[in-house]
């Protein structure tokens, strides 16, 4: 099983919610990679794959919880049909991940043991881009499996 951990980013949150200043709706900042995941989690089993989204926006500077950026993640979620799990920061994730992002969204594979599988990706992606590594990502584990 591999798990796609998506580190949603909301940047600058008007422009999930509206349009931004190249005229492109929703799509571009955290939606539009919801929307590609979504399109993965209902085309794989979930034997292979599962897709967690941890929502890292959400925090604010002190550390708690913005409710605005929660409803905006849900807001793009309704959007968007995501129905994957959203995570929101802990200090367990900020210690095991979060604390390394530096761009987001970061979307990276793990397999069913925690290990990671390939590299991370940086910044908003199609569903091609992101079958493409979730594809490669499921080869490596086969073909370490057979070795």
């Amino acid at each position: 099983v591999l798990d796609v951990l998506d580190g949603l980013g909301l940047g600058a949150l008007d422009e999930a919610a509206g349009v931004h200043d190249d005229g492109v709706g929703l799509g571009e900042v955290g939606g539009g990679d919801m929307a590609a995941l979504q399109q993965l989690y209902t085309e794989y089993d979930r034997a292979d794959l599962n897709i967690i989204g941890i929502a890292a926006s959400a925090q604010a500077e002190d550390g708690s919880i913005s409710e605005g950026e929660v409803e905006i993640i849900q807001q793009i979620q309704e959007m968007t049909g995501a129905e994957f799990l959203q995570l929101l920061p802990s200090d367990d994730l900020i210690a095991i991940k979060l604390k390394d992002l530096g761009t987001v969204p970061e979307s990276f594979l793990l397999d069913s043991a925690g290990n990671a599988v390939g590299g991370s990706l940086y910044g908003g992606r199609t569903a091609e881009e992101f079958r493409r590594m979730v594809d490669d990502g499921l080869r490596t584990l086969s073909e370490e499996a057979d070795a």
